[in-house]
């Protein structure tokens, strides 16, 4: 809650790394990272960020696919490959990380839901998420990843 309205200074604080129950993409018998519920404002009222990292300390590059889709299931975006390079991306500690706004990938005279899939071509395990951001307050909105069946 923010009393100031549009003046005060809100966050979202991302436990991008934590993963009781496995869900990090390894390579296994899921190969892809859904997330649902992003937005694109042409307005400028709301915006998407995706983000994935790979926590692994044993692979200098990832390399993935990104495709995005619109509220119609109309593939918008990609696929189009995607790459973290674990020696450019290390900050504060972590492995790999990289967040890119939706709107990289979508035109900017497009508004409504969106959706994404990263599938991972090569690497070590990604983990990702999603935020839409309210372009008026700047709060943002957490979205996890699901993998595919």
């Amino acid at each position: 809650y923010d009393d100031q309205g549009c003046a005060g200074k809100v966050g979202t604080q991302l436990q991008a790394f934590y993963s009781p129950n496995g869900d990090e993409l390894d390579g296994g018998s899921s190969k892809s990272l859904v997330l649902t519920g992003l937005v694109a404002d042409a307005s400028g009222r709301w915006r998407s960020n995706i983000g994935v990292a790979t926590p692994s300390t044993n692979t200098a590059e990832t390399q993935l696919t990104i495709t995005v889709y619109d509220d119609g299931g109309n593939a918008v975006y990609g696929p189009a490959p995607w790459t973290i390079n674990q020696s450019s991306d290390v900050a504060n500690g972590i492995r790999s990380f990289v967040q890119i706004p939706i709107s990289t990938y979508v035109s900017s005279s497009y508004t409504g839901g969106l959706s994404a899939v990263i599938s991972k071509v090569t690497g070590g395990p990604i983990i990702g998420y999603g935020t839409v951001i309210d372009g008026l307050s700047g709060d943002s909105v957490y979205i996890p990843m699901v993998k595919s069946q």
